[in-house]
């Protein structure tokens, strides 16, 4: 298990939302569960049933659960944001959401090189997230690989291009571009 996500995990800290707090909870023993679950639904696992498939979860609680973390990462409550992120990636599969909320969880904890994994994972299963590029690159810059960051920013900014509801992380990309040592 994550080192953060197990500290999240031991951490009690209530949110004054019941409803979030019953989804924390909720995540929390299925998470801790999930080793044995794993095993215990191995073949079905290895022939492509979610986690929440076996476990007969449904898709609105992985929903829920989502919107919540999306919640908590606006409040900055990261720690829980990320025991609802990695509830939703384990039990939800392939979905870009799941997948990038975590790598956003795990960037602002401190740990980039995790997040770079998971923005990953966002890009394979959907390469015109522009979120996942910008924030890949921002995360390649920070562990020093400009020449991946650059291209990450280039290919931002040419997702982004003409689309006027991205020109603010086209911008940010730009300016990212600007401040690389690998461009005159």
């Amino acid at each position: 298990m994550h080192p953060l996500l197990a500290t999240a995990l031991r951490s009690q800290r209530h949110h004054p939302d019941p409803e979030i707090n019953r989804l924390l909870d909720e995540a929390r023993k299925i998470l801790e569960e999930a080793l044995v679950s794993s095993e215990q639904f191995a073949a079905e696992l290895t022939a492509g049933k979610t986690l929440a498939q076996c476990l007969e979860i449904g898709d609105h609680v992985l929903e829920d659960s989502y919107q919540a973390a999306c919640k908590l990462v606006n409040e900055k409550m990261f720690q829980e944001a990320l025991i609802l992120s990695s509830f939703v990636m384990a039990a939800g599969g392939r979905d870009a959401r799941f997948a990038f909320k975590l790598a956003s969880c795990l960037q602002h904890l401190g740990d980039v090189a995790s997040a770079v994994d998971f923005y990953k994972f966002t890009l394979q299963i959907d390469n015109h997230d522009i979120g996942a590029a910008y924030r890949l690159g921002e995360c390649l810059q920070m562990l020093d690989d400009d020449e991946q960051a650059t291209h990450l920013f280039e290919w931002t900014i040419e997702l982004a291009r003409g689309n006027f509801a991205y020109r603010k992380i086209q911008e940010a990309a730009e300016f990212r571009l600007k401040r690389s040592p690998l461009l005159p």
